[in-house]
């Protein structure tokens, strides 16, 4: 990534910092989101006053795809108050003493954070996550993407905490990663940016459990999206760092790795290398760990066991007989993980449907499928909703296709998709 400057006109103002581009003008898109954050602006509320889509400003942004066009370039300049020179809308030489940018802000530049501030930043994300994990995504989704920008204003003062701030930052790349994948939104630019800048600034931090976390979540965000090639790169880059870091941390990035192992099994060897992973996984969870869980990482005996038994599933393709271990598996879950957390308990179902039609028992599948969509409905899980509706193409070919519950469960997934 090239390095971010700081750009000082004749009369000693400072601007920044900002990527220089190859025609010695900075990054336009850098630029505009600069000068949106400082307005106080969303992407949503820049469009509406640009006159074009939410998608295209994050675009633009994110891609340096601004307007060549003078005229509309003038109208975001004068809409976000940006000096025209930023957007290369005036010469460079009648502006600055000289081409040269310097990469050390002024002292004046350097902003003090208030201590509160990064307070309420770890409040809001310690909510978030609850709201995450209890509640529904799309309720955590507003605060994070508020938090996040607002971060980004802070991250661009430098300073001494700057450390810290962008520590803080990968946290919330983190949480908006895993909405994202929850409301089947991946590939929107904020989203991509924020899984790609999340590694980055976890290995700038040096700290073996936040780098082994990144590369687990992003890994878990490419694996259900069934990327499983850049899943494997993922998890196997965080597997040095997890075995130097605690043990839930550890406990969760084996577990990540043997359930993306068990999707890509094509021999008994493959099943095996799978289930040694997901066994001394097991193994840290029953033995309990003390962590302060500051990664937000949840590793709980009820998370293993439905993560173990999804392995199972994805194994029995190749080894009928873990089916039988799996449903074991699917109630340990269902007995652990408390009723507050309704989303999980809508995974264990839809499991438990998958597993139940894999072997043959199609009532059942049915009817469990129907009872996890109208939870994941509730809850607005999108992407549980994306794996029935798999589900249910299965039950449409069987069988069991002309039942009330496959009946039933094809009207709930079109009254979905209707509510989008």
């Amino acid at each position: 990534m090239d390095e971010r400057t700081f750009w000082v006109d004749k009369q000693g103002n400072v601007y920044g910092p900002f990527t220089p581009q190859q025609d010695g003008f900075p990054n336009a898109g850098e630029v505009v989101q600069f000068y949106r954050m400082a307005n106080k602006l969303s992407t949503k509320e820049l469009a509406a006053r640009w006159g074009v889509k939410q998608r295209w400003i994050e675009t633009m942004e994110h891609d340096n795809t601004v307007p060549t066009n003078i005229t509309r370039r003038r109208a975001l300049a004068s809409i976000l108050g940006i000096p025209p020179f930023l957007l290369g809308l005036a010469s460079l030489d009648d502006y600055f003493v000289r081409h040269e940018v310097t990469t050390a802000a002024p002292a004046f530049q350097q902003v003090r954070v208030n201590a509160l501030d990064l307070s309420e930043s770890r409040r809001t994300l310690s909510v978030a996550y609850d709201l995450y994990y209890a509640c529904d995504a799309e309720s955590a989704r507003e605060a994070v993407y508020h938090e996040t920008e607002r971060l980004e204003r802070l991250a661009m003062t430098g300073g001494t905490q700057q450390p810290e701030i962008l520590e803080l930052l990968t946290h919330f790349d983190h949480l908006t990663v895993n909405i994202a994948r929850e409301m089947q939104d991946n590939n929107s630019p904020h989203v991509k940016n924020s899984a790609s800048r999340m590694v980055e600034l976890a290995h700038s931090t040096n700290n073996p459990d936040l780098i082994a976390v990144t590369h687990y979540r992003r890994g878990n965000w490419h694996f259900e999206q069934d990327d499983l090639s850049s899943a494997q790169i993922d998890l196997e880059a965080a597997v040095p760092f997890a075995e130097r870091s605690r043990g839930s941390v550890k406990g969760l990035v084996l577990l990540g790795t043997g359930l993306v192992h068990a999707h890509a099994a094509q021999t008994q060897a493959d099943v095996q290398a799978a289930m040694e992973l997901i066994d001394v996984s097991g193994s840290i969870v029953r033995a309990g760990t003390e962590d302060a869980d500051e990664y937000n990482v949840r590793f709980t005996e009820g998370w293993y066991q439905l993560t173990r038994a999804e392995a199972l599933i994805a194994l029995g393709r190749l080894d009928p007989s873990l089916y039988e271990q799996a449903f074991e598996a699917l109630d340990l879950a269902d007995e652990v993980t408390p009723a507050t957390f309704p989303r999980r308990h809508a995974y264990i179902d839809a499991f438990y449907a998958q597993a139940s039609f894999d072997t043959g028992d199609l009532d059942v599948a049915a009817s469990t499928a129907l009872r996890s969509l109208r939870q994941s409905q509730a809850v607005k899980s999108a992407y549980n909703i994306a794996r029935l509706a798999k589900l249910y193409q299965q039950l449409a070919e069987s069988k069991d296709k002309t039942s009330k519950e496959v009946k039933l469960l094809r009207q709930e997934l079109a009254r979905s998709k209707r509510g989008k």
